[in-house]
């Protein structure tokens, strides 16, 4: 198997791209560990154990690229304008009772 650093230098992919590829290539390896442990013909201890090393050190790569600190303070913070201020009914005007409401709820209090 090839090292992950070689397949993927950090400094020249964006990190979706790396993302992407490395989440295929774990679930690839993944299965075929699954599948050879399940069918019985998983190797060797030591066989397993590299694999399952190489799974981590992938894992563990993918973590440090998701995780790498972005700089944030150009972007503006997020605003959802589609909402009415506090205190409006989503259609934007104020809520007119209807005037039957309160005989309705009355009588179901009352019952």
């Amino acid at each position: 198997m090839t090292d992950v650093d070689t397949l993927y230098p950090m400094q020249s992919a964006p990190v979706t791209h790396l993302t992407g590829d490395i989440v295929e290539e774990l679930y690839a390896e993944t299965t075929s560990l699954r599948e050879k442990l399940r069918d019985n013909i998983a190797g060797s201890r030591e066989d397993m154990m590299s694999a399952l090393d190489r799974l981590r050190q992938k894992c563990k790569r993918m973590h440090q690229t998701c995780t790498v600190s972005q700089d944030t303070s150009s972007r503006p913070p997020f605003r959802n304008d589609r909402l009415p201020p506090p205190g409006l009914p989503l259609l934007g005007r104020p809520h007119r009772q209807d005037p039957q409401l309160s005989r309705v709820l009355g009588r179901r209090q009352g019952q």
